[in-house]
């Protein structure tokens, strides 16, 4: 009777320490895949703010403007704005002309296949081997 019990007692842990292993096995799953989706959307992010990086200098570039303007005197806001350089070019939408602070978008930003540290890439150097020196 009491080996009966003690069969009993080991068939029950037994199978509760089936039913933990399979639980620590889907939640191992699970942790595996949410893993792997924070990888890919961490990479997502990057590649968004490689992207919106300009754009957002252009905006804080932009506010900075208005705020450091006086409400009486609008005149330091046009005369900063109203400049030929290429950003100008880019808030006004490619018209020089076209002072109007309300043109805030850039419309000549897009996002480049090239990866963000080009610079570095070109300045390296291939080393040449002929041939005969192998």
């Amino acid at each position: 009777m009491a080996d009966e019990l003690l069969r009993i007692a080991l068939q029950q842990k037994t199978d509760e320490l089936r039913q933990r292993d399979s639980l620590i096995d889907k939640l191992r799953m699970e942790l595996e895949l949410k893993n792997k989706l924070i990888v890919k959307l961490r990479a997502e992010l990057e590649k968004f703010k490689a992207a919106m990086k300009p754009l957002v200098e252009q905006m804080s570039r932009q506010m900075h403007l208005w705020s450091s303007g006086d409400e009486e005197d609008s005149s330091s806001l046009t005369s900063t704005t109203s400049s030929s350089s290429e950003d100008d070019r880019c808030y006004n939408g490619g018209d020089k002309r076209n002072t109007s602070a309300d043109h805030t978008r850039c419309k000549r930003l897009a996002i480049s296949a090239e990866p963000p540290c080009v610079d570095r890439i070109r300045n390296l150097s291939l080393r040449k081997v002929p041939k005969t020196d192998k």
